[in-house]
């Protein structure tokens, strides 16, 4: 066998070893290698959380938020700083650049920037949160049956010992309800014991001292002395000592109940099927582990928790790893469906052989692209599995070029061994030059910058990966595995000979018409694209939906309404869900959106008013329709309370389809241009659910001391403060460390009924132990506070968002709205920016568009150096709106919307539709220099190529088409794009190319004795 090969051929030996050994590494590294759901990202989001309980809007406002955004103002690679502040609490969003990739360095840098005002400002805590964007794949939820204490207690062992499993990055309490020692101590005990609360607590933190006496050092040996007053457990507390006023000592467990309680300030709550638990959510370090092994650990790590007890306390709710095998195997059973489809391609067009060999040769490519790409750390998840399925139609060009020239030679009577030396010395550079065409249309995803670049990074390193690998194969493989399989079905072949020809008579009877009859080709094709162009595009969101079968429901309150109150709603939202059979489940988070257990759900913690719904839905449910029909089911339920069902979507975080903002250092003038623009945005039909992301005010009792009256009475602000805290939500005594964390030891009065009148009747303890009511001392008035303030790169702003209805696209929307939109700002002098959808879709287009002119200059640069005329490369590239064409038409046609994984099959669409005419101006340049006429050329050429254009065209297409029935909606507008932009684009390159090849190759230069010069390298086909 060896002999076939030509002379200067690699040994075959050496090359099926090293195929071999590539495949063998790409198999085991599909099941081995690092792999998760989605791309990564660098974190380039977080946020400062601030808390101060005792702060106002105003003074978190002037005091905290106002100076932390000067100094984070300093650093530029911020993007973004984006305030909420509301009473107790606010919380600072940064966005950084797209262009910062090393984040983990301006994190740090904010770190050092929060970290002075956090020490100057000590009654306020910051935390900054850095690593916001990591997934919380998985949530368990806590039951042990004897309350929330109990359920807490373990909740909290099992994330600790959850945490220090390898695969798990952190793992984080849901739903939170907070721990504290409440000695409840009530008025009427302290008018009958003469003992103020704050006397108590006096007296508790001198009997828990918290700090170490020092330590002894004598004979090399260190003693640590522990405090003299420290307590240990509850018994100790409640025999504390507490002297009262006439000298006596007393128990403390004769004046006062001692006793655990749930946290009253705790913000965040987390129900389940009407039943309130506590979770624990877990998220992966991305690109560091197989999802599936990782998946395995962490479920055997529960099983052996549920072990110890008699009915399983842990379950398992939401679990990523499922999720991301599930679409891993749709993938995977695309990838398999394309392949046989290509096969059956290629046995329908080509000889037997050919069809056999090269079916053997494109599973090789794939598992050794794969073997390259895990070997330079390459992480398996969707979008590298998109790029394998995409480079299919396009790796079997090489292939089926070659193969079909040695079946050609073969057929001429050359030999093996004669037949390979031609055809690999006359293809290499042409298919070189071919490659390099394909290449540069995927480099504007490979260069582009930013998440969303980001999120699509590994499809153009993968595609580039098994173009460049069919390049070397077709050339090096193809022809060992044509010496060492030489098949022949001579029934079958008889039947592709006789569609060849037809093929052929058809190819010259079309080129011969269409140069005849230049006009009405010139009319047929116009008539094509203007029909094409006309179709209506089909109106959808610019990002596609997940493939899950969960959606979730965002309730909105007012602002400033209380927890109970949201969880109320939230919780009749859920029941009324949960009496529809398609719904399985439901979670209720509120006061915060819930754990961020999919890539793109937005975090908003702290926040009183919001709840988050999820509902999992029964496996042949159909999430959109369902999520369409609730919605409209809840509106009409709860017309009060602003509700949005959505299904879980890809792409950039997004709360509203349509963001208005609206910034300025007027307020009034803010407030004013805001309702305007709210109430003309309710005025249209295709607009849903506007609403303020802002407030008209709110009451708020304002106290003021009567400083000479407690001066007369020998107390001081402070003294008042402790009282209105031991009336309220509890006066702080000392934290104890004994139990399993530290938890804050509390006085409160579980008499009081939290209502203004009752606080204002709170009895002060005078020196004299006698007493006065607390309105005697302070002066008490309703005004109307902010209770919510929204800023933005250091101005105010004011925020108003909407959806917008279903079939309606929202950029028409606001492009017909934006002249109302801008008067009304102008008029009252402030700023106004779009957000939501609009925004990211700019961001998204932007950084793809930004790194195009240097995939058009790749592309023309290879082209130059093919055929070394500016009007060929010209003319190659003037072929590529024929393809861009056809992708909005066919997304068009099978009402498909026109988004953001649609725009990247139509950069891809750039390297591929090239590829057809390339192989008809070299053909036809090749008749020329053998002296045929111009005319006879092209119909010659178009006679020769038909078949391997059909060929090549048709294996790209059955290759996208498992993508267009896909359970994921993310690849159906893509694949659709490529068939589209391939089937136009072959169609009018056949019409339109053989007329502009006449009148381009009619001047001199492209007559004989100029091309044995410039093409004696052209293709022989």
């Amino acid at each position: 066998m060896d002999k076939l090969l030509p002379s200067n051929y690699l040994t075959p030996r050496l090359v099926l070893g090293l195929t071999l050994l590539l495949v063998f590494t790409g198999i085991v590294g599909w099941f081995k290698a690092k792999s998760q759901e989605d791309p990564s990202f660098p974190y380039r989001n977080g946020f400062i959380q601030i808390v101060n309980p005792s702060a106002s809007v105003t003074q978190l406002n002037d005091v905290v938020v106002k100076p932390l955004e000067r100094r984070l103002a300093k650093i530029d690679e911020i993007n973004t700083i984006h305030a909420r502040i509301k009473t107790g609490s606010a919380v600072i969003d940064i966005e950084l650049k797209e262009q910062v990739y090393n984040t983990a360095l301006v994190w740090q840098r904010i770190k050092d920037e929060v970290a002075p005002l956090g020490a100057s400002l000590a009654d306020s805590q910051f935390y900054v949160v850095d690593r916001a964007q990591d997934t919380q794949g998985i949530v368990l939820t806590v039951r042990t049956g004897k309350g929330l204490t109990a359920d807490r207690k373990l909740a909290l062992e099992v994330r600790d010992e959850l945490e220090y499993l390898d695969v798990v990055r952190s793992a984080s309490l849901v739903g939170d309800p907070g721990l504290e020692l409440a000695i409840s101590y009530s008025q009427e005990r302290m008018l009958a014991f003469g003992l103020s609360p704050a006397e108590i607590a006096k007296q508790l933190r001198d009997a828990n001292q918290q700090d170490s006496l020092g330590v002894l050092s004598q004979n090399l040996s260190a003693l640590s002395l522990l405090p003299v007053n420290h307590l240990r457990n509850d018994a100790q507390l409640k025999d504390v000592q507490i002297t009262t006023p006439d000298g006596s000592k007393i128990p403390l467990s004769t004046i006062a109940n001692i006793g655990y309680r749930t946290a009253p300030t705790s913000s965040e709550q987390f129900w389940q099927n009407g039943q309130r638990v506590i979770g624990i959510a877990l998220s992966l370090p991305p690109n560091q582990h197989n999802i599936a092994n990782a998946g395995d650990t962490i479920k055997q790590a529960i099983a052996d928790i549920n072990a110890r007890f008699t009915d399983a306390p842990i379950k398992i709710e939401i679990f990523q790893p499922d999720w991301s095998q599930k679409r891993r195997e749709g993938l995977v059973n695309s990838l398999i469906q394309s392949c046989i489809a290509i096969c059956v391609v290629l046995l329908l067009f080509l000889s037997v052989q050919s069809a056999i060999v090269i079916s053997l040769t494109v599973p090789a490519i794939v598992f050794s692209s794969l073997a390259l790409f895990i070997t330079f750390d390459g992480v398996i998840h969707q979008m590298t599995i998109a790029g394998l399925v995409l480079s299919l139609g396009l790796m079997v060009d090489n292939c089926i070029i070659v193969a079909e020239r040695l079946s050609y030679l073969r057929s001429k009577g050359f030999t093996m061994r004669s037949a390979l030396a031609h055809s690999v010395n006359e293809l290499k550079k042409p298919l070189a030059a071919a490659t390099m065409t394909t290449i540069a249309a995927f480099v504007p995803m490979l260069l582009a910058k930013g998440s969303v670049a980001d999120f699509i990074a590994t499809i153009p390193v993968l595609v580039i990966i098994c173009i460049s690998l069919s390049y070397i194969a077709a050339l090096l493989l193809l022809p060992v595995l044509f010496v060492y399989f030489p098949i022949s079905i001579p029934w079958l072949e008889r039947w592709q000979e006789t569609v060849t020809q037809k093929l052929s008579t058809f190819g010259y009877q079309l080129a011969h018409k269409t140069l005849q009859h230049p006009v009405y080709t010139i009319v047929a094709a116009t008539a094509m694209l203007c029909t094409l162009l006309s179709l209506p595009n089909a109106n959808g969101k610019f990002f596609p939906n997940a493939n899950r079968n969960q959606i979730y429901i965002d309730v909105q309150l007012p602002l400033a309404s209380h927890i109970e109150a949201t969880t109320k709603t939230a919780n009749q939202i859920a029941e009324y869900a949960l009496q529809y059979p398609e719904v399985s489940e439901v979670m209720v988070f509120s006061g915060f959106s819930g754990p961020r257990f999919y890539y793109n759900l937005a975090q908003k913690p702290n926040e009183s008013h919001i709840a988050r719904v999820v509902l999992t839905l029964q496996d042949d449910v159909n999430p959109p329709e369902f999520s369409r029909f609730i919605d409209g089911k809840l509106n009409k339920q709860f017309p009060e309370i602003l509700i949005n069902a959505r299904e879980l979507g890809q792409g950039p975080p997004i709360e509203s389809p349509i963001e208005l903002r609206l910034s300025g250092n007027d307020r009034n003038a803010l407030f004013a241009s805001a309702e305007a623009m709210l109430m003309h945005l309710r005025q249209q039909p295709k607009i849903t659910s506007p609403y303020r992301n802002y407030s008209l005010g709110a009451p708020t009792i304002n106290l003021e001391a009567q400083q000479l009256t407690l001066s007369a009475l020998g107390l001081a602000r402070s003294d008042i403060a402790e009282y209105i805290a031991w009336r309220s939500s509890g006066l702080k005594v000392t934290t104890l460390d004994y139990n399993f964390e530290p938890i804050d030891l509390m006085i409160v009065d579980t008499t009081s009924n939290q209502s203004s009148t009752d606080i204002l009747n709170t009895q002060i303890m005078l020196p004299n132990q006698l007493s006065i009511p607390l309105f005697a001392v302070l002066n008490a008035e309703v005004i109307g506070t902010p209770p919510f303030i929204e800023r933005r790169d250091g101005k105010f702003v004011m925020s108003i968002k909407a959806d917008v209805a279903m079939g309606s696209d929202e950029e028409e929307i606001l492009e017909a709205l934006q002249p109302t939109l801008l008067k009304i700002a102008q008029q009252h002098q402030v700023t106004l920016m779009f957000g939501g959808e609009l925004e990211e879709s700019k961001q998204a287009n932007g950084a793809l568009l930004q790194t195009l002119p240097f995939g058009v200059a790749l592309l023309f640069g290879a082209l130059m150096l093919q055929f070394n005329s500016y009007r060929l490369a010209i003319l190659v590239m003037l072929t590529i709106p024929l393809g861009v064409v056809g992708a909005p038409a066919m997304l068009s046609i099978v009402g498909v919307p026109f988004g953001f994984m649609s725009i990247l099959g139509v950069l891809a669409l750039m390297g591929i539709v090239v590829n057809s005419a390339i192989l008809l101006i070299e053909h036809t340049l090749e008749y020329l220099n053998q002296g045929t006429e111009l005319s006879q050329a092209i119909c010659l050429s178009v006679q020769t190529r038909l078949r391997p254009v059909i060929v090549t065209t048709l294996t790209t297409i059955v290759g996208m088409l498992p993508l267009t029935s896909s359970a994921s909606p993310l690849w159906p507008p893509l694949a659709f794009a490529v068939i589209g932009g391939l089937l136009t684009s072959t169609l009018l390159t056949m019409l339109i190319l053989p007329l502009i090849l006449k009148f381009l190759l009619s001047s001199k230069r492209f007559q004989k004795p100029q091309l044995e010069t410039e093409n004696k390298e052209i293709l022989i086909q």
